[in-house]
């Protein structure tokens, strides 16, 4: 789970650089970040079940096969097109690694310990990210060749990775069915129920998270003129650091409250986050990425504990594959739709905007899940 978040944010703090490098425009940015939420979505929805069908471990090795020749790709780019070939196989290896490594957590975590299994998988993947943004940071700002250091140190942890799962995941038996394929409709309808009320708390964390990751260095760099990329990928790791520490301390708040909590601290950082780019305060910035791991933690956590204890084993990494689908489609449609906005009219105004949108869009999950009603694990507070 370290690796699936640092694969995907490891181009994160190199976003700026390729803007004033290489003269690559807000929109293009922008497409090279939806790229992957895209391929990664496709993936969940055509092999969403491939590892109840064929295994965790051939599944989790083909992904990390896929990451591999996406960073590499990174690692030897000398232009845009190269960062789209390496977007394509890097969607493709976390489509196909995500679904099964959370569900492999669950297989080997006693059924009354949700909790427990919630906590590293958030740990796991916050730790990616801001291993991401720190090492990122600093070799853009330090290494002699910024546009490719940062991917030679992922590629050189995937391939131990890689190493490391082919000889000690075990090898699983298949469990629903031998057909890899989508999909949520084939989930029974009461599994298909509990990830309708799942999906808005994941999809709104994935678009509060997009923001982040997708703008995060160059609000920094641009609006809040902060040049150090050090620092930027700190600002941005912070995230991280307040998201993990946020599933450890909240592991088992009823799923509902943490819902709730989440969509209104997202919101008032949406807002932060706007003022802080119209006022150029780095200070304001960091408070809104507090605010923003936290909102994040509570509203992803509350979506996986809607389904914890509810999904059979048999479907699980479907299960999950799928909640994961929902949550890269919205991530590409607002990364597409911030980077068309700040073409158009300019990057600060695309922030306002974007913010306000993401505002609404908190209210609405937090207010709206109460009208899911409540259960037993919704008041006790198990989480995946």
């Amino acid at each position: 789970m370290v690796q699936t978040l640092w694969t995907s944010a490891a181009p994160a703090m190199s976003y700026a650089w390729y803007a004033r490098a290489w003269h690559a425009s807000n929109a293009t940015i922008s497409a090279i970040f939806a790229e992957y939420p895209v391929v990664v979505a496709l993936t969940l929805l055509a092999l969403g079940g491939m590892s109840d069908a064929i295994g965790r471990r051939s599944t989790v090795l083909l992904g990390r096969a896929a990451s591999i020749v996406g960073v590499t790709a990174f690692a030897v780019a000398g232009s845009v097109g190269a960062l789209f070939v390496g977007r394509l196989f890097t969607g493709l290896g976390v489509g196909l690694a995500a679904g099964p490594a959370s569900a492999a957590v669950l297989d080997d975590t006693p059924a009354g310990d949700r909790a427990f299994a919630s906590a590293i998988n958030s740990t796991a993947q916050a730790s990616g990210l801001a291993a991401a943004a720190i090492v990122g940071g600093a070799l853009i700002e330090y290494a002699s060749d910024p546009a490719h250091r940062t991917f030679e140190v992922l590629l050189l942890l995937l391939v131990v990775l890689f190493v490391v799962c082919w000889l000690y995941l075990p090898r699983g038996a298949q469990f629903a069915s031998t057909d890899p394929g989508p999909r949520a409709a084939r989930l029974p309808s009461e599994m298909r129920a509990i990830l309708l009320r799942a999906a808005p708390s994941v999809m709104t964390a994935f678009v509060v998270g997009t923001v982040m990751l997708s703008l995060g260095a160059q609000i920094a760099r641009d609006l809040i003129r902060s040049q150090n990329m050090l620092i930027n990928g700190a600002v941005i790791a912070s995230f991280a650091i307040v998201w993990g520490v946020t599933s450890l301390l909240f592991k088992r708040l009823p799923a509902l409250a943490a819902i709730r909590a989440g969509g209104s601290t997202a919101a008032v950082s949406m807002l932060l986050l706007a003022l802080a780019a119209r006022v150029h305060s780095l200070p304001l910035l960091i408070v809104s990425v507090i605010a923003a791991g936290i909102g994040y933690a509570l509203l992803f956590m509350g979506g996986l504990a809607l389904v914890s204890d509810r999904i059979d084993h048999r479907h699980r990494a479907l299960s999950l594959s799928t909640l994961y689908f929902a949550g890269y489609a919205m991530q590409a449609i607002t990364a597409l739709a911030l980077g068309i906005a700040a073409s158009r009219v300019g990057l600060r105004d695309a922030v306002t905007y974007g913010a306000i949108a993401i505002v609404v869009a908190c209210v609405m999950t937090a207010a709206g899940s109460g009208a899911f009603g409540t259960s037993r694990s919704d008041r006790g507070g198990q989480a995946v």
